[in-house]
């Protein structure tokens, strides 16, 4: 997906595959990087699928840094902590960590975190921050 002039979303590139797996997702993101576009250091925002983080920490096909950086969709990935912790509070607060511009507001966010279900904490810190956290995403 991308936006058009007026910030609305609209498709880049779709492909019908044999199934959602690492060969797939690679060969779809190689399509995209020879045919769609070149560009340098564009950022790629999806879910967490093991395909799609295999394909673009693969130096062959042109996503790994500097080439292009990878984020998680937010809404992706606040989902899948409501599947875990079914709290919407805390889901809430991890979004609000996810959005802090400043680390000062985002280890406000994760403190908060931490003192309501240290859990939450642990399975926040075990992914990247600077795949989710707007605080830590370096530019």
């Amino acid at each position: 997906m991308g936006c058009d002039g007026n910030n609305q979303l609209f498709p880049l590139a779709f492909a019908i595959t044999e199934g959602e797996n690492t060969d797939s997702w690679g060969w779809f993101l190689a399509c995209i990087r020879n045919t769609v576009t070149q560009r340098m250091g564009i950022c790629i925002i999806s879910d967490r699928h093991p395909g799609i983080m295999a394909a673009m920490s693969d130096p062959h096909l042109g996503w790994a840094a500097p080439s292009a950086y990878h984020r998680i969709c937010m809404r992706h990935f606040a989902s899948n902590f409501m599947t875990r912790f079914k709290d919407n509070i805390l889901k809430n607060l991890v979004c609000r960590a996810a959005l802090a511009s400043t680390e000062r507001k985002f280890n406000k966010h994760m403190n908060t975190i931490e003192r309501i279900n240290p859990k939450a904490l642990q399975w926040l810190e075990a992914i990247p921050l600077q795949l989710w956290a707007l605080s830590h995403d370096g530019g």
